[in-house]
């Protein structure tokens, strides 16, 4: 794998990924995981018997360190602590790593390296070297104290037996505490130094003639929740140009993910906005409206049966009514189209989703919209099976009465809106066909085409349309043209 593989390949990651929507956030470890394992690839390519070992860390808002993992799947998770180790790295650096090294920092008797680097503001990175030709030289290495990458020599150290394990010069662990920006005592460092010099002491087991160096890269987005330390050992020094291109693609990684992230805080923030919007306006509806109307067709159904023209407004007025509290409620449930469980629970108790078809027929509805349509065209339909039911299903739940009446009464709408009456009947007629895949509305417009405008409308065939991609369960097709208005619906799967 090439610098150019690696790129296309995080890339693609990042599209796959983040245009998935399961939910409010997605899982950002399953990105991570899939973009640390190319990295892995192309460092163990490009180092070949050099690469030692390596981790990609980053810390929580608790501030515990966690590995990313290399891959990811279902049974993966943060608590998996895992080094990646070249083919020849020596079995005592790994059981060192794995075992005594994070037990030190589980148990609190050093401090996390991870934990260390990215709690304070941007710094430096740094780098640990021992041994023959392990020294970088400019323009990796700059003497400066403000340089972006700092360096310490394990060299400068020696293992004593004693408390801290160590010794070594005062100004040794003074720099050391500047470039982790450490605000603890010496003797943390001290402690710290002592497990780093140990695993040099480790490596040379088996590798007297090389030089062992620890790279620690971070890039700097520390305010940034999901934060990286790309922690890698190798037996060789790197070129400028390959640890600036490892530093880019952290970069480029986090940079990505966070990215992504304020763009789905900013989602989250305006779909919360809008909820609280609908909320607000379906409990003035029903607070304010519905039980007025109530009380209003109570009081006419007593004391006014016999007149039959303010019992017909009234009805009218009742079903309008509650035709708007579904609507409130449709659009409310949309909302929360991509978050499975809370879409369920909310359809269920709003009324608008359940376990089993509706008893709601179509034939009915059109009657209904007739009777309160005098004066208009009326509509008739043409279908070749009233069993519809199994085309509106969200999330495995199959739509109520409530919210197929509004998706047919906008059908009914449409038609009558741009529909053309037949010459001999004056009715508009409405021709509905089905398979097992599909289902087609469709009726004659008088014109070639048209662009279709929702204004007038009880319903919006649009908020359909995204409600059936949202959920996955199909698409909704609307083609106003050759004079004719269709809307086909498509199941998936």
């Amino acid at each position: 794998m090439n610098e150019l593989d690696l790129v296309r390949g995080i890339n693609m990651i990042g599209e796959e990924h983040f245009s998935r929507r399961g939910g409010p956030f997605n899982n950002h470890l399953e990105y991570l995981g899939n973009c640390n394992e190319l990295l892995i690839n192309y460092l163990k390519e490009e180092l070949k018997e050099n690469f030692v070992f390596y981790g990609l860390t980053w810390m929580d808002k608790k501030n515990n360190y966690n590995f990313v993992p290399s891959g990811y799947n279902e049974q993966t998770s943060i608590k998996d602590k895992q080094y990646e180790f070249g083919n020849q790295t020596a079995s005592a650096v790994r059981e060192f790593l794995e075992t005594e090294y994070l037990s030190a920092i589980d148990n609190g008797e050093i401090i996390s390296m991870t934990v260390s680097t990215l709690s304070e503001t941007p710094g430096p990175d740094l780098i640990f070297y021992s041994g023959q030709a392990s020294e970088y030289s400019h323009p990796i290495k700059e003497e400066s104290d403000n340089a972006k990458i700092q360096f310490f020599n394990l060299q400068d150290v020696r293992l004593i037996k004693g408390k801290d394990g160590v010794e070594c010069d005062k100004k040794c662990i003074e720099k050391l505490k500047k470039g982790l920006k450490l605000s603890g005592e010496a003797n943390q460092v001290k402690r710290l130094v002592y497990y780093y010099k140990k695993l040099e002491k480790l490596f040379y087991t088996t590798n007297t003639e090389k030089p062992f160096i620890i790279h620690f890269i971070r890039p700097y987005f520390v305010e940034f929740e999901y934060n990286l330390l790309l922690t890698l050992s190798t037996s060789r020094l790197l070129k400028s140009e390959t640890l600036a291109f490892i530093d880019s693609i952290l970069h480029m990684i986090v940079g990505l993910l966070s990215t992504k992230t304020i763009r789905e805080h900013e989602s989250l923030k305006n779909r919360q906005s809008f909820s609280l919007q609908t909320h607000s306006f379906k409990t003035s509806l029903n607070t304010n409206i519905r039980s007025v109307k109530n009380n209003l067709k109570e009081h006419i159904e007593d004391n006014y049966a016999s007149d039959q023209h303010l019992n017909k407004w009234v009805d009218e007025l009742d079903q309008g009514v509650e035709l708007l509290y579904d609507l409130t409620g449709v659009s409310s449930l949309l909302d929360k189209a991509d978050m499975r469980s809370e879409f369920i629970k909310s359809g269920i108790r709003e009324g608008l989703l359940q376990k089993h078809p509706s008893s709601l027929r179509l034939q009915d509805v059109v009657n209904r919209f007739n009777s309160i349509n005098e004066e208009k065209d009326n509509i008739i339909v043409n279908m070749q099976d009233d069993d519809l039911h199994r085309f509106f299903m969200f999330h495995d739940y199959y739509a109520s009465d409530s919210l197929l009446n509004v998706f047919y009464l906008t059908l009914l709408e449409n038609a009558e809106s741009h529909g053309k009456p037949q010459k001999k009947t004056g009715l508009i007629k409405m021709d509905i066909e089905s398979n097992l895949r599909e289902l087609i509305f469709s009726n004659e417009m008088a014109q070639e085409t048209f662009k279709p405008n929702n204004k007038g409308l009880t319903g919006n065939l649009k908020l359909f349309k995204v409600l059936f991609q949202t959920t996955s369960s199909a698409q909704l097709v609307i083609k106003p043209e050759d004079y004719k208005f269709r809307v086909k619906i498509e199941l998936r799967g």
